[in-house]
C-alpha cells in the first residue's frame, strides 16, 4: 500500500506518521505539499495532527488551511471516485 501524508506549514506530526508507516509497518509513503494537487499515486491519505502554532488557534489555522488547500480537493475527488 502507498501513503500519502500531507504536510501543511506549523503541522509537527507528519515526520513520525512517515517513520510509521515506512520504518514501522513497511509500506510506501509520500509527503504530499497541501499546497499542491497531485496526491502522487497514493492508495491512503493520512492528515496528521499536532501543530505548533499553539493550542488555542490551531483547530482554527488548520481548518483555514486545509479549506484553502489544493490537496483537500484532490483528496475530496479520491474519495469519490473509491466510492463510486
Amino acid at each position: 500500500m502507498k501513503w500519502g501524508v500531507v504536510v501543511f506549514p506549523g503541522s509537527n506530526d507528519d515526520r513520525d506518521s512517515l517513520h510509521a508507516i515506512s520504518d514501522i509497518l513497511g509500506d510506501d509513503a509520500v509527503v504530499l505539499w497541501h499546497g499542491e494537487g497531485d496526491l502522487k499515486g497514493v492508495d491512503t491519505v493520512l492528515l496528521p495532527g499536532g501543530f505548533s502554532y499553539g493550542d488555542y488557534r490551531s483547530e482554527e489555522h488548520t481548518s483555514e488551511l486545509q479549506s484553502h488547500s489544493f490537496i483537500s480537493y484532490a483528496v475530496f475527488c479520491l474519495k469519490k471516485k473509491k466510492l463510486l
